[in-house]
């Protein structure tokens, strides 16, 4: 895992479009995708759902974002 795909990810997570956020963050679409399928093979989890030019965060994302809302709102009372 390296720090640029962290950022890829990121970017992506953001605008839910791997063409914008390769826009944005000055590399080609293609090398956004592939650095991201390259952390989700690493991690061994799909991070997207791809659904023709829409992405969509996977189940598994969308339950580990609410488990750190969850324990982040415990610690804050």
């Amino acid at each position: 895992m390296e720090l640029r795909q962290i950022k890829y990810f990121l970017k992506a997570k953001e605008l839910l479009n791997f063409t914008e956020a390769a826009k944005i963050l000055n590399v080609s679409q293609s090398t956004l995708s592939q650095q991201i399928k390259q952390l989700e093979n690493e991690l061994d989890v799909p991070l997207f759902n791809r659904i023709g030019k829409r992405i969509l965060l996977t189940e598994v994302l969308l339950a580990v974002r609410c488990f750190f809302s969850c324990r982040l709102s415990f610690h804050l009372y």
